[in-house]
């Protein structure tokens, strides 16, 4: 039996900025985004601000 694999896709959006995760393996689900502010400057930044994720698994066992 074929091991499918899937790629795992998560663009995150902040502002201007964007974020892309890549994960390929085994059907994976990311339940968890972890942002760690490198300064308490940029950690109020972040305070109060709304991430848009989108995420979607693009079948690689047939490429």
């Amino acid at each position: 039996m074929l091991n499918k694999s899937k790629l795992f896709l998560a663009l995150i959006t902040l502002g201007a900025s964007k974020i892309l995760l890549a994960a390929e393996g085994p059907v994976t689900t990311l339940n968890t985004i972890v942002l760690t502010a490198q300064s308490d400057e940029l950690g109020s930044e972040l305070l109060g601000k709304s991430l848009n994720v989108s995420n979607q698994f693009i079948d690689t066992s047939k490429l």
